[in-house]
């Protein structure tokens, strides 16, 4: 079978999914954080990997956010460029007025609120090792990012940013636990999910977050599940459920095609009889993540 594939398209079909998955309680918590912010001044908010923009789209069509700067960083140029489409369409289409006052600076507003948004093309980590120590910031998002990155390098200046009241909202961070089915034989499967897991920077990032938050005496204010958890309706899958499924199972076959210790026939009748599923609308598909939002908390007297 032959398939072609974008990571940009991969990011928002994935949207949805995100949307499903999102650990509600979590989600809530920071609102109702925020909103005792509204009456204030704008927040400043960080987003570290923001990919295509989807998450500053979620956070317009929730409601969740006050008026804001809101710097989003990715490191794809192809990423921000996307962004910038993608947030002035959704502007447009959700009533929202907006201005460009830059290649990629935008203010965004809809009656008293206002978000100067600013998407940079640059990683996030370089800017935030940049400010350590400034300690203005009210918010700093990573969704899906973490486990690319080093866990105790990153918090400690994450910490060093914010605000004493300041929040740290990380979701969909990965697990450890990959499920397929269903099953075309139980021990290559296992095989399969186990090499695709060792391939992988950190794939028990969910787990070893929360352990440096209570180690390094961040308050968890919120935490819970945000499984990605996907299966066929009556009506089978649509197209941007169905793209995601066929992008992830490409994912793990261009992980692990090179591996010796895999055998490559087999694992290329595996990636197609997967595919297969998904057009025949029978795959099943879950992958186990975290959500967390921390703050400073008074216990660190800083």
């Amino acid at each position: 079978m032959n398939y072609q594939y974008n990571y940009q398209r991969y990011l928002a079909s994935k949207k949805q999914i995100d949307d499903l998955a999102l650990n509600k309680r979590v989600l809530d918590t920071l609102s109702a954080k925020l909103d005792r912010k509204a009456s204030g001044p704008p927040i400043k908010i960080i987003e570290i990997g923001a990919g295509i923009g989807t998450m500053v789209e979620r956070l317009l069509e929730t409601n969740i956010i006050p008026s804001a700067d809101y710097t989003a960083f990715d490191i794809s140029r192809s990423n921000i460029e996307e962004a910038k489409e993608r947030i002035i369409s959704f502007a447009e289409r959700s009533n929202y007025l907006i201005e460009i006052v830059g290649p990629y600076k935008f203010i965004i507003t809809r009656g008293s609120f206002s978000l100067r948004l600013n998407l940079i093309d640059q990683d996030a980590l370089e800017f935030i090792e940049s400010a350590k120590g400034v300690q203005d910031t009210d918010l700093v998002i990573a969704q899906a990012v973490l486990d690319l990155l080093n866990l105790k390098q990153i918090l400690p200046n994450i910490f060093s940013i914010l605000k004493q009241d300041g929040l740290f909202y990380s979701s969909i961070n990965f697990d450890g636990m990959t499920y397929f089915g269903p099953a075309i034989d139980d021990k290559f499967d296992s095989i399969i999910e186990d090499q695709y897991h060792q391939t992988m920077i950190d794939s028990r990032t969910g787990r070893h977050l929360l352990s440096l938050l209570v180690d390094s005496k961040w308050e968890i204010l919120a935490a819970g599940s945000s499984d990605w958890m996907v299966y066929p309706s009556d009506s089978g899958y649509d197209e941007n459920t169905s793209y995601f499924l066929h992008y992830i199972i490409n994912t793990v076959y261009e992980a692990l095609s090179t591996k010796s210790n895999i055998n490559q026939v087999r694992l290329e009748a595996w990636i197609n009889k997967r595919h297969e599923q998904v057009e025949n609308n029978i795959l099943q598909y879950i992958a186990h993540q975290s959500d967390y939002l921390a703050t400073k908390g008074l216990a660190n007297g800083k």
